[in-house]
């Protein structure tokens, strides 16, 4: 199947959209042999020239107070319409996006996918970049969505949170709706019997949390800081492990905390200090107070580790209770993470089992393979071609 991949940015670009645009474009390009790139839709002179002119329209909106987001207006979508039906080659079978946005106004007599963790209506209030939005903002998002959903023949959500909004804010047909989880977003995938060898080598002694994210308040840092210090505290020696912030504040200069700044993905020496702390953590704490997916639960299950995750948004669908970690009401408190820890750590068959159901889980769930054929097959009945017929090339 030949399939046209939309992407605003560069799709090769393993930062974008925290990698999801590359990885996601990996996952399908294993199972169709013919995918090629309609990518860096900004980097477009017509787009270029209207994102110039948007930057003084956020700059006045920033003055009385207000967000103001260019991705949705409509002059912009219209211009990136123009730019993808100018470069469709022959033959196209499909046209697929990781976002909703490139469709809104793109009219053309092909079938129409999209991959997404979340609806516009989900953001909104939800994000903190998200909140006291222009009313230009909140009236161009909803229509934008509505209209590129109102052209999709299938959308692919991260999770039922992101599904269930599709259906009830914008009348989204059930049956148009698949839930997809997100894979880990790693170029090395470890092995069962690695695995199994890094939970044996953890020590009993002394209990290591690895916290991982740029945003430390959305994230939850404070949650996780506050956990690791009620456990040592409790008797139960701590370190946390913070990763994502490039400095931190003089309040968290503790003695049970250790700060490796941001880790980069493309840096040899940062992923060797990363995988460290995959194989030698106890557990990932990422209690986000907003979040719509969270690859990290993802990456954590792919090396055995359990997570420690707050219920919210689309987390559900990373992290399931006693089967990859611990998901921990919206009202529960550092206290209650802390009991779950504690509770684990004691048995030190419980913690191989949990440590173990983790990377089960990821092999059948939270990985781009499994992601990349759900997607691939749906693609396949819809466009009338044999989901069979397609090419492996990764075996």
């Amino acid at each position: 199947m030949k399939i046209a991949y939309i992407c605003d940015r560069d799709s090769q670009d393993i930062h974008g959209w925290s990698g999801l645009n590359f990885f996601i474009r990996r996952a399908l390009e294993r199972y169709s042999s013919n995918l090629y790139a309609i990518d860096d839709l900004m980097s477009d002179a017509s787009a270029q020239t209207r994102l110039r002119q948007l930057r003084w329209v956020k700059l006045g909106y920033r003055a009385i107070g207000r967000r103001f987001h260019p991705s949705r207006d409509e002059k912009l979508l219209r211009r990136y319409a123009l730019a993808i039906q100018s470069r469709i080659e022959p033959d196209t079978e499909a046209i697929f996006a990781p976002s909703s946005l490139p469709l809104a106004y793109l009219e053309v007599p092909l079938p129409k996918f999209i991959y997404c963790d979340a609806t516009f209506h989900c953001f909104i209030d939800y994000y903190r970049e998200c909140s006291n939005l222009c009313r230009r903002t909140r009236r161009d998002g909803e229509k934008m969505e509505r209209l590129a959903l109102g052209r999709v023949d299938a959308a692919f959500y991260a999770s039922e949170w992101a599904a269930r909004s599709a259906i009830e804010d914008y009348q989204l047909p059930s049956e148009k709706i698949r839930v997809v989880p997100f894979g880990a977003n790693l170029e090395q995938i470890p092995s069962v019997e690695q695995v199994t060898q890094w939970v044996a080598a953890k020590p009993s002694s002394i209990c290591h949390l690895l916290f991982v994210g740029v945003d430390f308040i959305r994230k939850g840092g404070a949650m996780a800081v506050d956990v690791a210090r009620i456990l040592n505290q409790r008797g139960q020696p701590t370190i946390l492990h913070l990763v994502g912030l490039e400095r931190i504040p003089r309040e968290l200069e503790l003695p049970f905390i250790r700060n490796y700044g941001f880790l980069s993905k493309d840096r040899k020496a940062d992923q060797v200090v990363l995988e460290k702390l995959w194989r030698q953590s106890h557990f990932l704490i990422v209690p986000s107070l907003a979040e719509c997916a969270g690859i990290v639960y993802a990456e954590a299950s792919a090396h055995g580790m359990p997570s420690l995750a707050r219920d919210t948004g689309g987390v559900s669908a990373m992290v399931k209770h006693q089967t990859n970690g611990f998901l921990l009401a919206a009202n529960q408190e550092a206290k209650d993470y802390a009991a779950c820890i504690q509770s684990c750590l004691s048995d030190g068959n419980e913690y191989r089992r949990l440590s173990l159901s983790s990377y089960r889980f990821f092999e059948q769930c939270l990985n781009w393979d499994t992601a990349g054929r759900a997607m691939f097959e749906t693609m396949a009945r819809l466009t009338n071609r044999n989901a069979s017929d397609a090419k492996l090339k990764a075996g």
